[in-house]
């Protein structure tokens, strides 16, 4: 057969026009060319059987056993888990180190990848000691002893089970059906193919087996090739090439981008003007490595540029939240229900559980309570179980029979309930011993935490189907255990995803550009095909069955490694037609290097960024006022994007109903937010009364609504929890907060009980070794609470502590010295019913200024009621602080504008209306700075305002009265003018969005919301 080729194309449809079978290396080779002669070829028609894969054609010359059966990937598995587990699994260190039993799993998986090649490993070792060649170093003889031991246990192995290892049978062509015998059949790029040359060999070289490689074939018009296939036996054909390389064009280069950002975008913009041009997506390809970083990225890449993909792969189903849900499920379960394995499975928003909203409040309870993790063995030392029937109150009263979302009427779960029945369940799954056992209990956890339509109502796409497809390959399991003669396998589930972690779930779809895997295209010839990422590690392929041993193990002449790759880069080239090969010199995985065979022919092409296909270019034109190559459209993802927000965020432009003031359709959303206001329940100080919806508000809530409305609106309207990230901190800042209070109130009445008025200056000393006692004592109780923190955070509180809480004692000596410490932790509210709001607040600590012996003899006898007591007088609100004051000291609020914080102007109000008192003097301390911060001090600016001051604070008080109060009436009526608008913003549902929002939990949301005024 004499015949001149130009593409791979005319060669391989000449070889259909003869009567031989061609056998091609891939299925997808296979069917590609199938196809491609029916499209493009000669006769138009062609029959299936005319084209085989390699792997079908070599099983043909295999022993048929009828009866035994054949190993599989899961018999393998299961060898390896029983040999690990086993008296053995200490014996082969270099394959698996019991040290490690985390790594347990991938010891099994790399085991039974490596059994089928132990054989013919072993035989070439053997072989070249017998000719007595370069032997293995010495110092890896134990190396291949371990291998002998493992091929030994193997063999017996299947013995034992009845079973055979395809790849140790060796081919004859006694074996081979009649109807093959003799007629012509051709292996096609054979060069591509790993072990075609041994096994012509031990078939005895037949005459009617030929070998075919179009090497070097071009797509250039330039380039011919002309091939003689010798009929006479199966040598490689005589191939003469023809050609000048052409390497201007760019097409037989290996193309390096700067980056993958820019290779990947590159591509993914060039494919998407071909659709729209109106090329069809069969003419189109794209080639990855095994890389699932690049593949994620194509995928993100394309999304957005609303380019449809279809990996011919597939993908792992463990990357879907349908697969994802088994490896979170029994990582749960090794992990002895961690709190990190319960985050991860419970807050995973693909998986369609019925209870979110208690599986939220389960885990936000779980970090409330320091719960660490469980117990898979016992349930009486399970932390879960025992901490959760603490039924400690949260932040809104209840106990721990919390809020679950469920519908009115249905009685509510505790949370200790719901999580015996959900740990009885993991644990049932996890220790099934049978296949009919996983399903069944996967099916009772459905039923019981899953919402009634299951998978079918998961946010993503194929949720149903690639579960299907897990629960078919379960069904593999079941059937491989069948063939070992096993009925019963303890650890069933962890074979089971060890299993599924290596199959891959190819969707149901014929549409999309295809993408392939390094090399499975490397045959194929598509109009526009593009391989990106071709780096010089991820690109090796050798045909070498010791290519797991380290280089210096075997000896050059055992090692036979037939390196491939310099093939599949010609044969890729000569297959490119308008497509180009290409990768990123720096990509998410590091620093890659184009492969050594394109180096060493000088076909590496650096590219330029004004090379690539990017829009930015035609940007710079169109704000040039030029006129672009492109003519750009709106793509269909963004039409609907558009049609979508066509009724909310893009409309109401005008600054009457901007949407970032104006975006809430329905604003009696937020009409829980308002109260009645009775006569009974009213405080006896509320301004005014007569059943009209009241808002309540805190100083919090008003500091947030200043700084921005809407993260306001997302908090308390919409009951978005900022705080519940279900991250435990490092430091729970409130509980050292509630910490802190404690022991200074302790400390304080102590000082009343103790001396009365507060002197610093006469009973320094007493007071010292009385706060430290205090904070003793308490420290004490907390370390043998049960709540108590970890021993390391209680080290850091102690001497944290020791140093800050006594820094308060010269603070205290210069400013309160003869005052008295009235009340702590104090809870006052008032009422104005007219302009609709309820302010409540609690307030750190109430100090009485210019307080007498009397006022400490009536306190402590009870004489008088307290509220009636301090009417009239003059007060200090005094507010702590953990960490450093910023942007709270007293020039912040004399500034124009608002002040800072409402919080003491809040404190001023509800002093004067509850308590018909007067605020003097109302200050923050800084517990971490030792200081305190003044607002205002009508008495003295921070002076002592204790009786034997007097005539001193008499003097300054006519030149600071004036300028204090001038600020107090400021901060007032500015507080004034925030309540009437929160009210009036709130029922009309305007919530303005703020660039500046200081919240990190709202800041994306929040500035997304501002950029569209």
């Amino acid at each position: 057969m004499d015949s001149h080729f130009s593409t791979p194309r005319t060669f391989v449809h000449s070889l259909f026009d003869t009567d031989s079978v061609l056998v091609f290396p891939s299925e997808i080779s296979a069917r590609f060319w199938l196809e491609d002669y029916a499209l493009h070829g000669k006769s138009g028609v062609v029959r299936a059987d005319r084209a085989l894969a390699w792997d079908t054609f070599r099983a043909r010359f295999l022993p048929v056993h009828a009866e035994k059966l054949p190993a599989n990937s899961l018999v393998r598995m299961m060898f390896a888990r029983e040999f690990l587990e086993g008296p053995q699994g200490d014996t082969v260190p270099w394959f698996a180190s019991s040290l490690h039993p985390e790594t347990f799993e991938a010891y099994t998986q790399r085991i039974a990848r490596l059994l089928p090649r132990f054989a013919d490993v072993l035989r070439r070792e053997r072989q070249a000691r017998q000719e007595k060649q370069e032997a293995s170093a010495l110092v890896w003889d134990d190396v291949f002893r371990q291998l002998a031991v493992l091929h030994g246990a193997y063999e017996k192995f299947l013995v034992r089970r009845n079973l055979f290892e395809p790849s140790y049978e060796t081919p004859s062509l006694a074996f081979a059906p009649p109807v093959m015998m003799g007629k012509k059949h051709v292996i096609v790029f054979s060069q591509t193919i790993p072990g075609v040359e041994g096994l012509l060999k031990q078939l005895g070289n037949p005459s009617w087996i030929q070998t075919a490689d179009p090497e070097a074939v071009a797509a250039s018009s330039d380039v011919k090739l002309d091939v003689k296939l010798d009929v006479k036996s199966n040598a490689k054909p005589d191939i003469n090439v023809n050609t000048k390389a052409n390497t201007r064009n760019g097409k037989d280069c290996l193309h390096v981008f700067a980056n993958q950002s820019q290779e990947v975008g590159d591509v993914v913009r060039r494919l998407r003007t071909l659709a729209e041009k109106g090329v069809p997506a069969r003419e189109m390809a794209v080639t990855v490595p095994v890389d699932e970083i690049l593949v994620a990225h194509l995928r993100e890449e394309a999304r957005l540029h609303d380019l449809p993909l279809r990996l011919i792969q597939g993908f792992s189903p463990l990357e879907h939240p349908a697969g994802r849900f088994f490896t979170r499920l029994k990582a749960v379960y090794d992990t002895a229900f961690s709190l990190q394995a319960m985050k991860d499975l419970l807050l995973d928003i693909g998986i369609p559980w019925r209870d979110i909203i208690l599986q939220r409040n389960l885990l936000a309870r779980a970090i409330e309570l320091r719960i660490e993790g469980g117990d898979v063995h016992s349930a009486s030392h399970d932390a879960w179980f025992q901490r959760l029937s603490w039924s400690e109150p949260d932040a809104s009263g209840t106990d721990a029979r919390m809020d679950t979302g469920m519908d009115a009427g249905e009685a509510p779960v505790s949370l200790r309930s719901w999580y015996g029945k959900f740990r009885g369940t993991v644990i049932s799954v996890m220790e099934a011993e049978t296949s009919q056992d996983i399903r069944a209990r996967l099916s009772y956890f459905q039923q019981e935490f899953f919402c009634d339509e299951r998978w079918e109502a998961a946010a993503t796409a194929e949720a149903t189907a690639v579960y299907t497809f897990c629960m078919e390959n379960l069904e593999k399991v079941a059937q491989a255990l069948q063939t070992a003669g096993i009925t019963r396998y303890h650890g069933l589930f962890s074979l089971f995803l060890s299993h599924i972690s290596q199959t891959r779930y190819v969707p149901q779809s014929s549409g999309g550009i295809p993408v392939y895997v390094w090399p499975q295209s490397a045959t194929l010839m598509i109009p526009h095909h593009y391989a990106i990422g071709l780096g010089h590690d991820v690109t090796l392929v050798s045909d070498n069955s010791g290519d797991f041993l380290p280089e210096t193990v075997l000896s050059a002449s055992v090692r036979e490694e037939h390196d491939m790759t310099a093939a599949l880069f010609s044969l890729y080239r000569s297959c490119v037609m308008e497509g180009r090969l290409s990768l990123s010199s720096q990509g998410y995985n590091g620093v890659q290097l184009p492969p050594s065979c394109m180096v060493e022919s000088g076909l590496v092409r650096q590219m330029s960024s004004w090379e690539t296909y990017d829009s930015w270019k035609d940007e710079l034109k169109l704000w040039r006022g030029e006129k672009t190559d492109y003519n750009y459209s709106m793509l269909s993802g963004q039409r609907a994007w558009y049609r979508d927000n066509a009724g909310t965020v893009l409309t109401r432009m005008s600054n009457e109903r901007d949407v970032a003031v104006s975006g809430m359709d329905n604003p009696g959303i937020f009409s829980p937010l308002f109260h009645e206001c009775d006569h009974e329940h009213d405080h006896e100080h509320s301004l005014e009364r007569g059943g009209k919806p009241l808002l309540t508000l805190s100083s919090t809530q008003i500091d947030a609504f200043a700084s921005c409305p809407f993260s306001w609106a997302l908090k308390w309207g919409m009951g978005v929890r900022d705080d519940q990230n279900y991250e435990v901190p490092r430091m729970d800042h409130r509980f050292m907060g509630r910490l802190i209070h404690k022991v200074y109130q302790l400390f304080f009445e102590k000082v009343t009980a103790m001396t009365g008025l507060y002197d610093g200056e006469r009973h320094k000393d007493t007071y010292q070794k009385l706060l430290l006692s205090t904070w003793g004592d308490e420290f004490m109780r907390l370390s043998h609470s049960n709540d108590a923190p970890s021993p390391p955070t209680l080290r850091w509180i102690k001497n944290t502590l020791d140093r800050q809480l006594p820094q308060i004692l010269d603070q205290e000596e210069k400013i309160f010295s003869g005052t008295l410490s009235w009340e702590f932790e104090k809870n006052l509210e008032m009422t104005n019913a007219d302009k609709g709001y309820h302010l409540v607040g609690k307030i750190d600590r109430i100090v009485l200024l210019g307080a007498s012996l009397t006022d400490v003899r009536n306190m402590k006898t009870g004489a008088e009621n307290n509220d009636a007591a301090v009417e009239g007088r003059a007060l200090a609100v005094v507010d702590y602080k953990k960490g450093n004051l910023k942007n709270l000291r007293p020039g912040d609020y004399r500034k124009e504008g608002g002040p800072p914080s409402f919080q003491l102007p809040v404190y001023r109000r509800l002093v004067a209306s509850q308590l018909a008192a007067r605020t003097a003097l109302a200050a923050y301390y800084s517990v971490k700075d030792g200081s305190y911060s003044i607002i205002w001090d009508e008495k003295g600016d921070g002076q002592p305002v204790d009786g034997s001051s007097a005539v001193n604070a008499a003097a300054k008080a006519t030149n600071i009265a004036g300028d204090e109060r001038a600020l107090v009436e400021k901060l007032d009526g500015e507080l004034e003018k925030m309540l009437e608008k929160m009210v009036r913003d709130i029922s009309a549902g305007r919530f303005a969005a703020s660039p500046a929002a200081d919240s990190r939990v709202f800041r994306s949301v929040t500035r997304r919301r501002y950029a569209v005024r």
